[in-house]
């Protein structure tokens, strides 16, 4: 019983992380163009609120900003700095 609970517990949080990615690609198409091509956004993992973004979440360029550290709209989280 609990090799059936784990593996119905390891199922979901594979199927948590795949609509987890879903919706943060959902949410960065939201993004206008002037801010560079989509493709190279991200929302990092353990999002920070962010009231500059029109998502709410701070939004990272995957190649200019590898560590995560420059919220292309409020250029948070210094903490990360």
């Amino acid at each position: 019983m609990i090799k059936n609970n784990a593996a119905r517990l390891h199922s979901l949080l594979d199927q948590q992380r795949a609509l987890e990615f879903k919706i943060q690609n959902i949410l960065l198409l939201e993004i206008p163009t002037v801010y560079g091509d989509a493709r190279w956004l991200t929302i990092g993992s353990g999002a920070h609120y962010c009231t500059a973004s029109p998502v709410e979440l701070c939004v990272y360029h995957r190649i200019h900003d590898s560590e995560h550290d420059d919220c292309i709209f409020c250029h948070e989280p210094e903490e990360r700095k």
